[in-house]
C-alpha cells in the first residue's frame, strides 16, 4: 500500500455572497468538528483559521486527510466586527457579518 502524508495545509473554497445588510461567507471544511474552526477579527480583517484533529489510527492506505487552513477577508469599512454570526453544518461553515453601518450609494437631491 502507498504511505501518503497525514497532514495537509488547504485553502478552503468559499463562496461570498451580499446583500443589503450582510455579507456572507460559506467556506468548505468537511472533516472539521463545530469547535474546530477559529474565528477572529481585527480591524477591518476576518481571519478564519481551521485545523481538524489528527487521528492516532495507523492507515494501511489514506485517500482524504486531515488538515488545517488559513483565509483572510478584508471587510468593508463600516463592516459590523461585534456581530458576527458562524455555523456549520454539513461541512460547510458560514459566518454573515452584518453591514447595516457601510456606506451605501444614494442619490442627493439638489435644493
Amino acid at each position: 500500500f502507498d504511505r501518503a502524508r497525514t497532514r495537509r495545509n488547504s485553502v478552503a473554497p468559499t463562496n461570498i455572497t451580499r446583500n443589503e445588510n450582510d455579507l456572507t461567507f460559506e467556506l468548505s471544511v468537511p472533516g472539521f468538528s463545530r469547535g474546530d474552526p477559529d474565528i477572529t477579527t481585527e480591524g477591518n480583517t476576518l481571519t478564519i483559521t481551521g485545523q481538524s484533529a489528527s487521528s492516532d489510527r495507523e492507515f494501511a492506505r489514506q485517500e482524504f486527510f486531515t488538515s488545517t487552513f488559513n483565509r483572510s477577508f478584508t471587510l468593508p469599512q463600516g463592516a459590523d466586527t461585534e456581530n458576527i454570526a458562524a455555523r456549520y453544518e454539513n461541512g460547510i461553515l458560514t459566518v454573515a457579518v452584518n453591514l447595516e453601518n457601510t456606506q451605501r450609494s444614494r442619490k442627493i437631491d439638489i435644493q
